[in-house]
């Protein structure tokens, strides 16, 4: 009896969560969240042109953190950020729930900068997309680049590196997060992501009506032999 009232529950939670998350990006999408067009700023971002920095930045907080909270209790799965920097004109970061289709994802054009500054700064990108979006909840971070993923994860650290001291503030945030490595055979998604960004002359943040193409490399990475340490 328990485990069918039980079972009840955590089916009516997730149902709660669809139709909640269904409304926030309907929300966010007829409000034009992401439609100002604020310069970033350069003392931060440097070189790097994306508007979209500075539009994560500026988006407010609409998740209820109390509501979000309890619905993790419940066993939903952790959003995982995927960020990848592969070339010197081009980054990306990719959001989806664990095994579910995508929530956000980005092509960004940068300006020759460090590809280890580069993929910090779409890793910042991420981390803030989520915790604005959703609040202190779980998060799954993954990459390929195991330099930037080490920055991340270790304490106590010491840098001079406003971006990293930004990544780790809002990682200090969230409630529960996780720090892995994936390789980059298997990663071909952000492989994808990153080369469209080398293509255009400015970022591409796609929320709603996600291209064909990188549904199905995402798929083809979740199916495939998707190995995270």
């Amino acid at each position: 009896m328990g485990v069918g009232i039980g079972s009840g529950l955590v089916k009516a939670f997730r149902q709660a969560w669809i139709a909640y998350t269904t409304w926030l990006f309907w929300f966010d999408r007829n409000n034009s969240v992401f439609n100002n067009q604020r310069r970033p700023s350069e003392a931060m971002f440097k070189s790097c042109n994306s508007l979209v920095l500075e539009q994560f930045a500026s988006c407010p907080i609409e998740a209820q953190w109390e509501e979000l909270s309890l619905l993790m209790v419940w066993g939903l799965r952790p959003i995982i950020t995927n960020s990848r920097a592969p070339t010197m004109t081009g980054t990306c970061f990719l959001i989806h729930y664990a095994g579910s289709p995508i929530l956000a994802a980005t092509a960004i054009p940068i300006d020759h900068i460090k590809v280890n500054y580069a993929e910090l700064i779409v890793a910042w990108s991420a981390l803030t997309w989520c915790y604005k979006r959703y609040g202190a909840c779980l998060v799954w971070i993954a990459g390929d680049s195991k330099h930037v993923l080490d920055l991340l994860s270790k304490e106590p650290y010491h840098t001079d590196s406003p971006i990293l001291v930004n990544c780790k503030s809002i990682i200090s945030s969230i409630e529960e997060y996780k720090i892995s490595h994936i390789f980059r055979e298997v990663n071909a998604s952000g492989d994808l992501l990153a080369n469209m960004g080398c293509g255009t002359t400015s970022s591409i943040l796609w929320e709603f009506e996600i291209p064909g193409t990188l549904l199905a490399s995402v798929e083809r990475d979740m199916r495939g032999p998707f190995v995270r340490l």
